[in-house]
């Protein structure tokens, strides 16, 4: 399932079923990453973990800190697809979703 925006994909995994695991780019025109973070945080914190952040790198101090705030892994664009399974496979071997 894919969304083009933080707002689409809030709504989506508030209308479906729990998501194994949510990819978010960090930087995005209406929210950020963080934002959307927050968003699942307040819902849920077993759903927030199940985030997988991805950037190109271009990010500011205060994504810096989000980052090294949270437990959640980060990948850097431009990523092999190799590298993007390894993360989303040793995310699922952490559970399924709850």
């Amino acid at each position: 399932t894919i969304e083009n925006s933080g707002r689409a994909a809030l709504a989506r995994v508030a209308s479906e079923a729990p998501f194994d695991l949510v990819l978010c780019d960090l930087m995005m025109p209406e929210m950020s990453g963080a934002d959307v973070f927050a968003a699942r945080q307040r819902e849920s914190a077993v759903q927030a973990r199940r985030v997988l952040f991805f950037t190109g790198g271009a990010f500011s101090p205060e994504m810096q800190t989000f980052l090294a705030s949270i437990p959640n892994k980060c990948v850097q664009k431009p990523f092999s697809t190799e590298a993007l399974r390894a993360l989303v496979a040793a995310a699922v071997r952490e559970g399924p979703a709850l």
